[in-house]
């Protein structure tokens, strides 16, 4: 509140955020300045498979799933994204703005690096540039590029991520996902077993067998693979046999 007054346009924790929104089920307010949103949700691997169609500047945080799939940038008036995931290692964020958007904002009394009007003018260097975390976004950028682009890492995604999702559905029930089958996301798939027993002994295992960073997050407990864009399709195959097999023993 000391910088905006916040209209929450539609409330996840009603239904667990479980559930990412259709069009009319956005309430925005009157002439809102701008409608924020985060595209996908990694700590329960939900995500907008699109941008909400929105009559407002829109914002997003993409945090998670930039360059995963092409972008719709022309629905928004900017959009964020820290590194760390998609892009490289943590150190850098990048920031994709309509220059008209920008320069209808009044500039207010908050923090310079907060300021993008200050950002563009000094090009992005208030301060020293985090220079290896740029070059390693460089590398990641013409990984890409290498790779067919965005409509391939797209396609790579999906079929990762269905890698996953076919062997959950096959334990008949044992393992369930988190999210509406619409809602799922493509880069975290976050699901769970009968207890926490078994999700302890499901990541203890895994572990084991050289495969790492399965524990759900610590607000929500349970199991997620985080599959971003450099994660090899082979890694998907061995996790997804590995959830049958454990399944088979412990069902």
């Amino acid at each position: 509140d000391s910088y905006t007054r916040i209209h929450y346009a539609y409330d996840g924790a009603k239904n667990g955020f479980q559930h990412i929104p259709d069009d009319d089920e956005i309430a925005y307010s009157s002439a809102p300045d701008y409608v924020y949103y985060c595209a996908n949700n990694s700590f329960l691997g939900t995500e907008f498979k699109r941008a909400p169609r929105c009559p407002y500047p829109l914002i997003a945080d993409m945090s998670s799933n930039i360059f995963s799939r092409p972008i719709d940038v022309a629905a928004h008036s900017l959009i964020f994204a820290s590194a760390q995931k998609n892009l490289g290692i943590a150190g850098c964020c990048v920031v994709i703005v309509d220059r008209a958007f920008l320069d209808e904002r009044q500039s207010t009394a908050r923090p310079s690096m907060f300021d993008y009007k200050r950002l563009v003018q000094a090009r992005s260097m208030l301060n020293t540039p985090p220079t290896f975390a740029l070059f390693v976004m460089k590398q990641m950028l013409d990984w890409i590029e290498s790779h067919g682009g965005l409509k391939s890492m797209a396609a790579r995604n999906a079929q990762k991520a269905q890698i996953i999702r076919d062997a959950i559905d096959a334990t008949n029930g044992f393992f369930k996902h988190v999210g509406d089958e619409n809602s799922r996301s493509s880069m975290n798939i976050s699901f769970y077993s009968p207890n926490p027993e078994l999700d302890a002994r499901f990541v203890a295992q895994a572990e084991s067998n050289q495969m790492i960073g399965l524990r759900g997050h610590r607000e929500t407990g349970g199991l997620r693979a985080s599959i971003f864009n450099a994660f090899p399709i082979e890694g998907c195959r061995t996790l997804a046999q590995f959830i049958t097999d454990f399944a088979q023993k412990n069902g």
